[in-house]
């Protein structure tokens, strides 16, 4: 099932449009910590950061959508003992160029441990082929 969003994500970022906003605001009105540009596959970085933040023992969630006619992935943890979709950390990866803008936004910054703001920079770097 994982895989399956993984790659409808992949699918839907393949031969966008171009978007290079640098406004640092995700698409539900919050400002990014993170707000940068990555020459990294958008479909590259999304399956890395859902791969990473699943190694960190949590349940991570992923959906498609377009903003403006630019379509984003956002990456977040998913549902919670209370049943609801914990928005804490989220990513938003559209693909900018040849590359990917991503923006990474925490609830309550600096709460959580900077395992996840890390995976997120480590994901960035792009590289060449894949392990999965």
């Amino acid at each position: 099932m994982k895989r399956m969003v993984i790659m409808a994500a992949a699918t839907l970022l393949a031969g966008c449009a171009v978007l290079n906003t640098g406004s640092g605001v995700m698409s539900d009105g919050r400002h990014a910590l993170l707000d940068q540009y990555s020459a990294a596959d958008p479909y590259m970085v999304v399956n890395c950061v859902y791969n990473g933040w699943s190694r960190l023992g949590v349940n991570v969630e992923s959906t498609s959508y377009a903003a403006s006619g630019v379509p984003t992935v956002r990456v977040y943890r998913g549902v919670g003992a209370d049943h609801k979709a914990q928005y804490d950390p989220v990513l938003e990866v559209r693909p900018s160029g040849s590359g990917s803008e991503l923006l990474y936004v925490e609830a309550h910054p600096g709460t959580l441990p900077r395992a996840f703001e890390q995976t997120v920079k480590q994901c960035m770097v792009p590289y060449a082929g894949s392990t999965d």
